[in-house]
């Protein structure tokens, strides 16, 4: 599948989200974000539970913590999966996210991704 694409956006930058604008800017450039696999820290899940729902109204397929690791599931080998599997990385910064080992960690597994390109 080869490495990420795309970049990374602060949370701020994201306020879009509650208008639909920036929806509509992707819409409008054609960019095709087929499938995303979602960083974030539990300080930031209601943000990003909305931005995965309205990431899927527009037909992005997104992974996100709470709707993919089922109880009993290895949390790592699920997160480590998710990674492998999608296209692009989306990570929320927030203060929080910056002091994140968990966020550290998933980033780190999706710079050793693209480093095996």
């Amino acid at each position: 599948m080869g490495g990420f694409r795309g970049g990374i956006l602060p949370k701020k930058s994201l306020g879009y989200i509650d208008t639909g604008t920036k929806i509509e800017f992707i819409k409008r450039r054609k960019v095709n974000l087929s499938s995303i696999f979602l960083s974030h820290t539990s300080i930031d899940k209601p943000f990003v539970e909305k931005l995965a729902r309205d990431l899927k109204r527009i037909g992005v397929n997104v992974w996100f913590d709470k709707w993919e690791i089922k109880m009993g599931e290895s949390i790592t080998w699920r997160i480590e999966e998710g990674i492998r599997e999608n296209e692009y990385l989306g990570i929320v910064l927030s203060p929080e996210a910056l002091s994140s080992e968990w966020v550290k960690s998933e980033l780190g597994a999706a710079m050793g991704k693209t480093n095996a390109t």
